[in-house]
């Protein structure tokens, strides 16, 4: 097999190699919301947006979703954008919700 084959034909392509390369950096990192009260999820989830602003906080949220238990999951790119966005939801909202960080 001569080099020609294994590299890509154009410059758009990429090797399998580079592409299993970077999954490592696309892990996510949780956080759980419960209510402490005995708030519904539609309540947690209005009260999360209208007292927490990730983008005041500079914090990419990926996932904000309701589990069957009616925990609140959050996911987020970096454990630095965790821990504020935990601390955040600690602050702002720690009598009515409670945030579990997810290892």
């Amino acid at each position: 097999m001569s080099d020609a084959q294994h590299q890509p034909s154009d410059k758009n392509t990429k090797l399998y190699s580079e592409i299993v390369a970077g999954r490592e950096n696309n892990r996510k990192f949780r956080i759980t919301i419960r209510s402490k009260e005995s708030h519904t999820p539609e309540n947690m989830k209005e009260l999360l947006k209208t007292k927490i602003n990730p983008i005041e906080m500079k914090v990419g949220i990926s996932t904000f979703k309701t589990l069957k238990d009616g925990r609140i999951l959050i996911e987020v790119g970096s454990k630095e954008e965790r821990e504020r966005i935990s601390n955040r939801i600690t602050e702002k909202c720690g009598k009515e919700l409670e945030a579990k960080i997810q290892e």
